[in-house]
Parts: C-alpha cells; sequence; structure tokens
C-alpha cells in the first residue's frame, strides 16, 4: 500500500513539475520556452510543405494604464480574460505568454482566406470582455500583427509579426495588422 501510495504521490509530482515547466502560472497558456519549441516544431513542418503556419503576436493595448488605474491584481485579472478569450482561435497550434502583456500564437492555416477573420475575431472577443473593478469597466483590447509569410526563420516570422504590432499601435491600436 505504501508503495503504491509513493508510486501515486510521485506521479503527481512529475505531472506538477511538468505543468510548471511548460506553463505559465498566471494565464495558464503556455510559457514563452514551451511557445517556442513548439513553435520550432510547427515551423518545420511548413518548411517542408506539410502545412501553412501563422505567427501572430497579441499585444495589450495601453495595458500600463490599466495597473495604475486599477492596480496590478486588476491587471492580473486582465491578463486572465484576454487569455481565455483567445485560446478558442489557437486550437491548431500553440498560445503563449511571450512576455508582460504579450503573446504569441502560432496556428496551422486551414483556409488561407480565413486567417484575417480569425484574427480579427480574437481581437473582437477581448474587446467585448466585461472586465469590472471599482464599479468601472475596465477598458481591455488588443492590437495584433501577424504574418503567414516564412521567411528564414521563426525568429524572423515572430520580428515581422512584433513589426506589425507596432505598426497596429501606431495606426490607432485595436486593430489586426497583417505584413
Amino acid at each position: 500500500f505504501c508503495r503504491v501510495t509513493q508510486n501515486t504521490n510521485m506521479m503527481s509530482y512529475v505531472r506538477q513539475l511538468r505543468q510548471a515547466a511548460t506553463l505559465d502560472f498566471l494565464t495558464g497558456l503556455a510559457n514563452r520556452r514551451h511557445t517556442l519549441e513548439v513553435g520550432e516544431a510547427l515551423y518545420a513542418k511548413a518548411r517542408n510543405n506539410q502545412l501553412r503556419i501563422a505567427v501572430a503576436m497579441v499585444d495589450a493595448d495601453h495595458f500600463k494604464s490599466i495597473n495604475d488605474r486599477f492596480g496590478h491584481l486588476v491587471g492580473d485579472e486582465a491578463l486572465k480574460a484576454m487569455a481565455t478569450a483567445r485560446q478558442s482561435w489557437c486550437e491548431t497550434g500553440v498560445l503563449g505568454r511571450y512576455g508582460g502583456e504579450e503573446f504569441l500564437g502560432l496556428i496551422a492555416i486551414r483556409i488561407e482566406l480565413e486567417i484575417e477573420a480569425v484574427f480579427e475575431q480574437a481581437r473582437a472577443a477581448v474587446a467585448a470582455i466585461e472586465l469590472m473593478a471599482d464599479g468601472q469597466r475596465v477598458p481591455l483590447t488588443v492590437s495584433i500583427g501577424f504574418t503567414t509569410e516564412l521567411g528564414n526563420s521563426l525568429l524572423q516570422m515572430i520580428e515581422r509579426a512584433d513589426s506589425a504590432v507596432y505598426q497596429a499601435k501606431s495606426e490607432g491600436r485595436n486593430r489586426v495588422v497583417r505584413q
């Protein structure tokens, strides 16, 4: 009985360690390291013409002002809510927290024409979040930049998506830009 209990506990500990090594503790999404590992595998398949991928950088708009106005605990709740709203568009890939209020998504493309609509739906889902603090609605929006051009590496795709995010922000935020 003791050995069975010890083995069961050990399996539980291994599961917890594996989860801690791959998931972001706050949002429950993949962490940066795991996102990049999965992304490299998807990129390799795309380079071998086994599938098409899109890489998207998602950045919360005016996040510092949310933390400043409502506090960091509300900021944490906002990140959790945004992560939940965006998970639905990444069923065929990985969505992870890239850093701070940035998220990185890598998805397999089924139909090329629909990819921009997928990201637009994700943007709209975040804008529709009803997060309240101190009796006020916390304004949540995101800017999304994405690319489908493989380039020479996954990192190059991420740089292109990041550049598209900066373009979305310079054009007024709360929008999707393809580069």
